[in-house]
Order: C-alpha cells, then sequence, then structure tokens
C-alpha cells in the first residue's frame, strides 16, 4: 500500500510553499523518518521526513514547484 507525502501544517499565517530540493530520487528506497524533501516558505526552509519506510514511488511536486499546506508531493510505497 502506498502513502502520501502530504505537506504539514507550518504555522498560522503560512499557506504555500516552494519545493527546494529532494533528497531522493523516483525508485530510492527510504527509512522512516528519514529526510526526503526541503520546502521553503517566505520564513523558513523545512526538511520534511518520510513517512514510512518504502520505495519512493512517485515526486508529483518537482523542485522549484509552488505547493500548499496539505498537497500530496510524493507517494512512497513497496
Amino acid at each position: 500500500m502506498a502513502m502520501e507525502v502530504v505537506v504539514p501544517e507550518l504555522g498560522d499565517e503560512i499557506e504555500d510553499a516552494t519545493v527546494a530540493f529532494w533528497f531522493k530520487k523516483e525508485g530510492d528506497s527510504v527509512e522512516l523518518g528519514e529526510e526526503l524533501v526541503e520546502i521553503e516558505t517566505d520564513k523558513a526552509a523545512i526538511k520534511i521526513e518520510a513517512p514510512i519506510s518504502g520505495i519512493l514511488l512517485e515526486i508529483l511536486a518537482e523542485e522549484g514547484a509552488s505547493i500548499q499546506i496539505g498537497d500530496c508531493i510524493g507517494t512512497i510505497g513497496e
């Protein structure tokens, strides 16, 4: 079963961000809690960790893409 990588709530006033850098490529294995992607807001850079161990199946938001809180930006599965 695949699990979505979702942009977390980042604070009361932050609604959008930009994908800065993916630490992994599609097809790479990832471990639970491993840094997966860095996103940037107008106030900070935030690293999002893998919610499960598995394979990064799909990147849905490429580097430089504008994203919103709650957006699915990738999937991890077996």
